[in-house]
């Protein structure tokens, strides 16, 4: 070999990568760049999370994707001068294209700096904005959807327990529609709120002892053509559990929170 050739050919050998075969781009977005981009949203809303009060908060069911080949990111807060844990939205994003559409209303979100975002990570991942239709079909997205507090003709109503310890610390019932439009404001705003002393130890980790009031919230946090999500927070100085509850419009569901918290939906119409 030219000795003249030999100090760059050893230099080459010498960097980072040479002679290795290039990595693969992904195919999909990480989790990360999906919380990124609902933030993006919130922002683009002008909701403002404070880092103090507010969570944005990955949902899963059962340790698996909440919806199924997306990611669900609910956003909440507890801020101090407000009686109640304030939702901004379950958010669902597509980690093959970026999309961005809150739950209970199917529809993509679009601005300019959000769509800049989404043909560079469609550039990455070698996805298109087609590809999503058959996702959104299995996410409920073309057909009509649950809503509660909704008022129409053939409204069904459903009973709502929360049991601690196998005792009930909150009853009521609601009304439910099927409808292919969105929901009314005072639907998609409305939760109810309740209370119960502490004592119960959350998550295994966040104890609470019998003097504290413990404040319960439950909001509709999305829906789809055969049941109603329920989102469910308990709070005191911090939050303490932040889960969804589904609930079959024409069944019984029970859905275990956390040690010794339980929330069962029932319909009332059947006898």
């Amino acid at each position: 070999m030219n000795n003249r050739l030999i100090g760059p050919w050893l230099l080459l050998m010498a960097l980072p990568g040479f002679g290795q075969t290039p990595a693969r781009e992904s195919s999909v977005i990480d989790a990360g760049e999906a919380k990124s981009l609902v933030q993006l949203v919130l922002a683009h809303k002008h909701i403002r999370l404070s880092s103090q009060y507010c969570n944005l908060d990955q949902v899963e069911k059962d340790g698996k994707p909440f919806v199924p080949d997306y990611y669900a990111l609910s956003a909440t807060c507890d801020y101090p001068n407000t009686a109640a844990t304030t939702p901004f939205g379950l958010y669902v994003v597509s980690p093959r294209t970026g999309e961005v559409f809150q739950f209970d209303q199917c529809d993509p979100i679009e601005f300019p700096a959000l769509q800049r975002l989404q043909t560079a990570i469609m550039h990455r991942t070698h996805h298109k904005s087609a590809d999503e239709a058959k996702y959104r079909e299995q996410a409920g997205c073309t057909t009509g959807a649950w809503h509660w507090f909704e008022t129409c003709d053939g409204a069904r109503h459903l009973g709502l327990v929360v049991l601690l310890d196998g005792k009930s610390v909150y009853r009521s019932k609601f009304s439910v529609c099927l409808n292919n439009n969105r929901p009314t404001p005072t639907a998609e705003e409305r939760k109810v709120v309740f209370h119960f002393k502490g004592g119960h130890l959350f998550q295994g980790e966040y104890p609470t002892s019998p003097t504290q009031t413990i404040e319960g919230n439950i909001w509709q946090a999305g829906a789809d053509p055969d049941v109603l999500l329920l989102g469910v927070t308990f709070v005191s100085d911090r939050v303490l559990l932040n889960t969804i509850h589904t609930a079959k419009p024409d069944g019984q569901s029970v859905s275990e929170l956390d040690r010794g918290i339980v929330v069962r939906t029932f319909p009332l119409d059947q006898k």
